[in-house]
């Protein structure tokens, strides 16, 4: 694993989760053909078409327990460099 990357889940106001790829807390870019693309998978909310359901209740539970692990045991960035 890159010592500076990471997973950053986002919980939007509408209720939809984005899982980015991050390294230096920054998402990552990819060249996808039609421009630089964020590393990024979203998870819609049922009203906006969301059918992985399970999923997106597993990656809310993995967002709470990250954000507990990080004020428990905070990760210093410049540590990892």
């Amino acid at each position: 694993m890159h010592p500076n990357r990471s997973l950053k889940i986002v919980v939007q106001p509408d209720g939809d989760v984005i899982v980015f790829i991050t390294q230096d807390n920054m998402p990552i870019y990819g060249n996808e053909g039609l421009g630089e693309k964020k590393a990024c998978v979203e998870f819609c909310h049922l009203g906006g078409g969301g059918r992985s359901m399970h999923t997106r209740k597993a990656l809310l539970t993995l967002s709470e327990a990250m954000e507990k692990d990080n004020k428990e045991n905070p990760i210093d960035l410049q540590e990892r460099q």
